[in-house]
């Protein structure tokens, strides 16, 4: 009995210890650049936040976007909350970037500021201001940390006439019904073993079966790279498959229809195939047989295939145009920082993941 209680509380220690050290990090870090760095005359951002991590990887976004654009990024938040986006895969490049000081801006300094009065996580709710912007959801957070997000993509020869998509399929986490409920948007995993019974569906697991596929000279397919069943591929190799196919199935994400790899894909001029109210959740909206391409429910989702597998080239040409023109005059770093600096919105709303599905979809 005693020897159970002793070994419990050495485990209880060893966990408090390795905490403490992991906490102790997160400070070093903090008083490493407090300070250390000497602005160079580039306009500078504020960031005020009393709930820092509730936005989590969506405000590693935002603070790149504005670095990438030449902007040097002052951040308040507690050391709770730095200690979370250090332990965090998706934010601890937060701590890798230069140009970023935790602390105060100096005195009497211009800068544009974002505090918890003029940005939100209500990003579903109806805005009730004019002037409100709402950030588009980005690529991976990796994929702007490594400088993936842009690199060249060189067509050699025409893309598969097939649809791709590549991501994870685990049913605890993409059963979830938090899209159902909120945005009426299919999850992932119903819609997965739906498409399942699709004649055109053909299931890879791994990067040398998707090779194997290319080489094949097969298309008019449905391509699904299940990494829930494979290795994944690296992030830096995912857009270059991407912009071999026409098409990209745009599945939702775990509680929310938006997911970074919509962005991903159209970024390589992928077209995206998605539900319908998954394409009204997106900001900007999409709009069907323009820029995207739509179906309504389980019921249809195999017929529509079809139907879009089918499309003529001089439509398939339409709608990358049309995309690509959205994408680069929208959801780019430059386009998105342009809009935040221009002074014509006084509210921001941002994702924060199952924060912002808990205010709820509203029309």
């Amino acid at each position: 009995m005693l020897l159970r209680k002793y070994k419990s509380l050495r485990y209880h220690l060893a966990v408090q210890t390795q905490n403490l050290r992991d906490y102790l990090s997160v400070l070093w870090v903090y008083q490493r650049y407090m300070g250390s760095q000497k602005d160079r005359g580039q306009p500078i951002v504020h960031f005020e936040l009393t709930q820092a991590k509730r936005y989590s990887r969506y405000l590693y976004l935002l603070i790149k976007f504005f670095l990438m654009n030449g902007h040097r990024v002052y951040i308040q938040m507690s050391l709770g909350d730095r200690y979370y986006f250090k332990k965090d895969s998706s934010t601890q490049y937060l701590f890798q970037e230069k140009d970023i000081t935790f602390g105060h801006p100096p005195k009497n300094t211009t800068c544009l500021t974002f505090n918890d009065s003029n940005i939100s996580l209500d990003y579903f709710g109806r805005s009730s201001r004019d002037k409100s912007y709402h950030i588009p959801i980005g690529q991976h957070p990796e994929m702007y940390f490594r400088g993936y997000w842009n690199e060249e993509i060189k067509e050699t020869q025409p893309r598969n006439r097939s649809i791709i998509f590549i991501g994870s399929f685990e049913e605890k986490n993409y059963s979830q019904t938090d899209n159902e409920n909120t945005f009426n948007v299919i999850s992932r995993y119903p819609l997965y073993k739906q498409l399942n019974q699709h004649p055109a569906f053909l299931e890879l697991c791994g990067e040398q079966e998707l090779e194997d596929f290319l080489d094949s000279k097969q298309d008019h397919k449905l391509v699904i790279l299940n990494c829930s069943k494979g290795t994944p591929i690296c992030q830096s190799k995912i857009r270059a498959y991407l912009g071999r196919f026409e098409f990209f199935f745009a599945f939702p994400g775990v509680v929310m229809p938006l997911c970074h790899n919509i962005v991903e894909a159209m970024s390589a001029g992928c077209i995206p195939i998605m539900q319908s109210e998954y394409a009204r959740v997106m900001k900007p909206t999409f709009a069907p047989d323009l820029n995207c391409l739509t179906f309504e429910n389980l019921q249809d989702v195999n017929e529509k295939i079809n139907t879009f597998l089918s499309l003529p080239q001089e439509k398939i040409e339409e709608l990358r145009t049309n995309l690509t023109s959205l994408y680069q005059s929208q959801l780019t770093p430059q386009a998105i920082v342009a809009n935040l600096v221009s002074g014509e919105y006084d509210k921001v709303y941002v994702l924060g993941e199952y924060h912002s599905v808990h205010y709820g979809w509203k029309e």
